[in-house]
């Protein structure tokens, strides 16, 4: 008892009693630590105490927590692991170790893959990503994160907020990618345009995330980094409405990195003005907050800036100290840096667990093998007993009646099969009669009014009349190609699934006016002439639907290929759909959707964000 009592002692000194760390002895916490038992209770006050000093002091918050890890003996790995291994592996990026943080990671992961515990996954899938982020290697990070995000839902209460913070963390690396392109580059002007709309969009979708659980600090934090990408863009009046915003909700914000970052954009916004004498305090506060935190990023950011806007004043004295504080700091995070080290790591993990999953396979098709021959043994000793003949022939009557159900299920999808595959014959039969029949007849009767009109001579009213006539026939031509498009698209016979599902975006888009985002996710792989007609069918309708009832400014299309499935999602920010209807509805575009996913036997399901939008979410065995 005289042990849980030091430690609660200890731990109200710690907090309260001390002004600073440096007059303790951390010798005599980490005794007292090691002296509690190897218990679950224990063990999660240990945890709890390491993340007590997050924010304060990372090596001794590391230190603890392996402390909490040495001592876990519970049979089986739980969510306390997981929660350790994060912050271990938290604690590791923090001190700029990436081989120790990508390791921990990959341990989280495990755990939340064996658990099927969705906010493991997503803090293991985010830390990883940070690891690349640490060593600017952007693509990677923000593919994680984008895994990350898919997890964010389910099985915990903050999941929104998770998904709010990797949206706005994806928006961040667009921004430091766009930071980072060489300007002496062909395509850099465009390229740098498109990562910071990249950015704005994810930053808005976070921004606009509904979460009751979303923080002041999360609110600033999207603030902050719309500001920053609206500065670099330049939208000066969008970055200084999203520095007002943050502004208000300043004082409420406790967390220095959110007030390092607000004092940074202050600087930024004085100094795109041309007031360098005002931008040189705001860098000087955000360094201040910079040092208190450790924030390595910020630390190096404020001495360039300050550096810069000495120069801009002619303060070169300033300006040489300032520079050399920032290529010191600079050249010590460098070195830290461990990028080819961290990939290899990833890539022997997912070697390893490949083949620990077919030895896996090989050990349980031995114990089948087992089961098999035993369960024949039982059998043929239960057939000679007249009660288990009474059971074998009920089991058999079941297996019989639920063949004759698969038989039917496969019969109804063989007839919605051939329904579609007829539709889809008749759309291509009528677009090749409408474009080589109706179109090359109404090209010829163009072609032969042009001809007459330069053999006979016309009035000024009834040439202007003409022109009107040929032109009114040049857009029946055109409206007629478009018809012909749409029943089978061009596109998708000639340069494949992607780039038909890109080129019916890009046009929906220029017709609508609406922002759509198309993201392709995984490794490609050719698909068969059916699916790629169906899933581009089930894109069309989803996007046609959003459109037409949800009315909405942005919609999101992401499509992820694995080894054996097509996962399809189509967000929007629309007024919102009852899922429940959706999911009942009766209409022919959701009952064609709806055909459609059956006959690749998927899911099908909406997400209800009544009123804030939609989320359509499918999964294909393809």
């Amino acid at each position: 008892m005289w042990r849980f009592s030091a430690f609660f002692l200890l731990l109200y000194c710690l907090i309260f009693g001390f002004n600073g760390f440096a007059q303790f002895k951390k010798d005599s916490l980490f005794i007292v630590i090691n002296k509690l038992p190897n218990d679950a209770a224990s063990i999660q006050k240990i945890y709890k105490l390491g993340t007590s000093f997050d924010n304060i002091d990372y090596q001794l918050t590391l230190d603890i927590f392996k402390i909490a890890e040495k001592k876990y003996s519970i049979a089986k790995p739980d969510t306390l692991l997981g929660n350790i291994y994060e912050g271990i592996g938290n604690c590791y990026s923090r001190i700029y170790n990436s081989t120790e943080a990508m390791k921990y990671m990959l341990k989280l992961k495990d755990i939340g893959e064996s658990l099927n515990k969705n906010k493991l996954i997503t803090s293991a899938y985010s830390g990883i990503a940070h690891v690349y982020l640490d060593n600017n290697d952007y693509e990677s990070a923000i593919k994680n994160y984008k895994i990350a995000v898919s997890f964010s839902k389910g099985d915990y209460a903050e999941s929104n907020l998770y998904k709010a913070a990797n949206l706005g963390n994806i928006g961040y690396n667009y921004y430091l990618w766009a930071q980072s392109l060489n300007k002496h580059d062909l395509n850099y002007s465009s390229k740098y345009k498109e990562f910071l709309r990249k950015s704005i969009y994810f930053h808005h979708l976070s921004f606009e995330l509904p979460n009751l659980q979303k923080s002041e600090y999360w609110k600033s934090k999207d603030a902050i980094n719309l500001c920053l990408s609206f500065i670099a863009l330049p939208n000066i009046d969008s970055a200084q409405y999203y520095f007002q915003y943050s502004e208000s909700l300043i004082n409420k914000v406790k967390e220095i990195d959110v007030k390092c970052e607000h004092e940074y954009n202050r600087g930024k916004l004085f100094e795109y003005n041309k007031d360098y004498k005002a931008a040189i305090p705001a860098y000087e506060a955000s360094l201040v907050f910079a040092k208190r935190l450790n924030y390595q990023e910020y630390i190096i950011e404020n001495y360039h800036s300050l550096y810069r806007n000495s120069q801009f004043l002619g303060n070169y004295k300033e300006a040489i100290q300032y520079f050399n504080s920032y290529s010191s700091n600079r050249d010590s995070v460098l070195t830290r840096k461990k990028l080819v080290e961290v990939m290899q790591l990833q890539t022997d993990y997912e070697i390893e667990k490949k083949n620990s999953e077919l030895q896996k396979k090989s050990t349980n098709n031995k114990i089948l093998i087992g089961l098999f021959s035993g369960l024949c043994i039982i059998s043929f000793l239960g057939y000679k007993n007249f009660k288990n003949r009474q059971l074998v022939a009920k089991q058999n009557e079941e297996l019989q009646a639920q063949k004759i159900t698969d038989l039917e299920k496969d019969r109804q999808l063989l007839a919605v099969d051939a329904m579609l595959k007829g539709q889809e014959d008749e759309r291509n039969r009528i677009a090749k009669d409408l474009h080589d029949g109706l179109g090359g007849m109404l090209s010829g009767v163009k072609i032969s009014f042009n001809n007459l009109k330069e053999k006979i001579d016309l009035q000024s009213e009834n040439s202007i009349q003409f022109d009107n006539s040929i032109n009114k026939l040049d857009e029946t031509i055109s409206e007629l190609r478009k018809i012909s498009y749409n029943l089978m698209p061009e596109a998708l016979l000639k340069f494949g699934l992607i780039d038909a599902i890109n080129d019916f975006c890009t046009s929906t888009m220029q017709a609508t006016q609406i922002n759509i985002a198309f993201e392709t996710l995984g490794a490609t792989r050719e698909l068969d002439s059916t699916a790629k007609i169906y899933i581009y069918r089930i894109v069309q309708e989803l996007i046609n639907n959003a459109v037409k009832h949800a009315k909405p400014s942005r919609i999101l299309v992401q499509m992820t290929t694995t080894e054996s499935k097509i996962l399809i999602t189509v967000e929007d920010n629309g007024k919102g759909m009852d899922a429940n209807k959706m999911e009942h509805s009766k209409g022919i575009g959701i009952g064609n959707i709806t055909h459609r996913v059956n006959y690749f036997k998927g899911n099908l399901t909406f997400e209800n964000n009544v009123p804030q939008g939609t989320v359509v979410n499918i999964e294909l065995n393809v």
